[in-house]
């Protein structure tokens, strides 16, 4: 792996593990569930540098005081029968933040956002998930590299591509329908 485009973090070696939990094996809970599955598993390394830029960025956009971690539970509660009001990319980008390194899978993201509302986790509809999906390939915000996830604001938090827009030329406008 020295070959690799991101020197940096290397994760447990077998996969499923984490080395806080008892015998290797991550317990039920978000907390001891932070740390990305795979061996191959490497944080970029100008990633580093862009953590603390993005952690007061989140705190300032979703309005979080500096006394309370910035993660999923920083937002309101919904019932476990109501869905939370609160748009899937802010979900996303603190289901992201919320991990080690602060860099995930996306099945990660799913069991980030599940364990915190109920109502994805109960719930049999399974349309949000293709929601993320989409929307981590749509915005600038979103960075990937071999199945990991990690926020980038220094783009801004545009769309990736920008809209095409069709140009109407001058012989369209002369063109007169048969009547």
């Amino acid at each position: 792996m020295s070959g690799s485009k991101f020197p940096g973090y290397p994760y447990p070696n077998v996969r499923g593990q984490h080395p806080s939990a008892p015998g290797g094996r991550a317990q039920a809970g978000l907390a001891q569930r932070t740390g990305p599955r795979r061996a191959s598993h490497r944080v970029p390394s100008n990633h580093v540098s862009q953590r603390i830029n993005n952690e007061d960025y989140l705190r300032r956009q979703f309005r979080i005081p500096p006394y309370m971690k910035v993660d999923l539970f920083a937002l309101p509660d919904s019932g476990a029968e109501t869905k939370p009001p609160i748009p899937l990319d802010h979900l996303a980008k603190l289901a992201i933040h919320c991990h080690e390194q602060h860099v995930c899978t996306l099945q990660d993201m799913y069991e980030a956002v599940e364990e915190r509302y109920l109502y994805f986790r109960g719930n049999n509809v399974d349309s949000w998930k293709g929601s993320i999906r989409h929307m981590l390939s749509l915005k600038k915000v979103y960075r990937n590299e071999g199945g990991l996830w990690w926020l980038d604001f220094s783009d801004g938090e545009g769309d990736k591509r920008q809209r095409k827009r069709g140009s109407r030329s001058s012989s369209d406008d002369d063109y007169e329908s048969p009547a």
